[in-house]
């Protein structure tokens, strides 16, 4: 297995990439559809920024956001927050109404929180320790993850994102290369780590990769 965690340097995570709000967000949406089982989110809230919104763009998105979620509370407030099941409707309406993301500023931010868990059939291959793969080790083996999607936002997993294939297999590193460039952040070789067994008794724990990993990982992930 591996798992990708920031050094305790990056208590918040990583900045989004690209920076433009819309740019992340398409390329969430993307790695959501690939990756991961349909997500279950806390905390949803859109928010409109009228920022630097020469074109008035906002005051339209305003009219279509209050006609399809309703208005958010008093009549010239530009923040909506969801229950969870509205998430699919929230991604779509921002997905089909962003305006030119060349704009000046972002006029759409999005923030959420939720647990990640991998679709099988997106992962080469699947290696789970066996203690972990009991019911109750299931919160292990999903990662939780904090998504603030504006210009200058993060994405915050300071658990780490476990990502349970084996670091033997070519396969795992062709897989790597493509989930790190999918994801809406720039990840390094250097934060990634790799289960090793302890003693005779089957005991594993996270250790830096040795240097034949750290290569391979150096060669199919971007800096």
């Amino acid at each position: 297995m591996f798992c990708y965690r920031p050094s305790k340097g990056s208590c918040w995570g990583h900045a989004i990439h690209p920076k433009r709000t819309f740019g992340a967000i398409k390329k969430l949406h993307h790695c959501f559809e690939a990756y991961f089982e349909p997500v279950q989110v806390r905390g949803l809230t859109m928010n409109l920024n009228p920022y630097l919104d020469k074109g008035n763009h906002v005051p339209r998105l305003k009219q279509k956001a209050d006609q399809l979620f309703g208005r958010p509370g008093a009549a010239d407030s530009l923040d909506w927050v969801f229950p969870p099941a509205e998430f699919p409707r929230v991604m779509d309406f921002i997905l089909e109404n962003h305006p030119d993301s060349k704009l000046p500023a972002d006029p759409i931010w999005l923030s959420f929180a939720c647990d990640l868990a991998w679709k099988n059939s997106a992962l080469p291959n699947i290696e789970w320790p066996e203690e972990l793969s009991k019911p109750e080790y299931a919160g292990f083996r999903n990662s939780s993850v904090s998504f603030n999607l504006r210009f200058g936002g993060r994405i915050m997993f300071s658990m780490g994102i476990v990502i349970p294939i084996s670091w033997q297999a070519d396969a795992s590193y062709e897989f790597l290369a493509r989930f790190c460039a999918d994801v809406p952040m720039k990840m390094t070789a250097k934060n990634f780590t790799v289960d090793k067994p302890l003693g005779k008794k089957g005991k594993w724990a996270w250790r830096k990769p040795d240097a034949e990993i750290a290569m391979r990982l150096a060669q199919v992930i971007a800096k």
